[in-house]
């Protein structure tokens, strides 16, 4: 019985003097980097941004299952990150607030 806990006195002194801090080493924690697009950059011929004006006829406040949605009428005081709306791969099957007919195939 002697000889059980003398191995164990021996194997905690061991691990105890692995773990001792002697001060020198500072964790560091680097800040958060943020999100980047790691993806290909590919330059797309024909794809030239250029300014629309708000068309009257769609860009309206709405409401949808109960939620009201108000349209920005000044985009020069506006900025928002988030996530995309993803529309189904049938062309044709949804169109964005402009009015225009989506081609997903096409979408960067």
């Amino acid at each position: 019985m002697r000889k059980q806990w003398l191995g164990i006195c021996i194997a905690a002194s061991l691990l105890a003097a692995c773990t001792s801090d002697d001060g020198q080493q500072q964790a560091t924690v680097a800040p958060p980097q943020p999100a980047v697009c790691n993806g290909p950059i590919v330059e797309i011929s024909g794809a030239d941004p250029v300014y629309e004006p708000l068309n009257a006829s769609v860009n309206q406040d709405y409401q949808r299952d109960g939620k009201s949605y108000k349209i920005v009428q000044d985009p020069s005081r506006f900025s928002q990150a988030g996530f995309a709306a993803i529309y189904d791969a049938e062309p044709g099957s949804n169109l964005p607030a402009s009015g225009e007919t989506f081609d997903p195939m096409r979408a960067t």
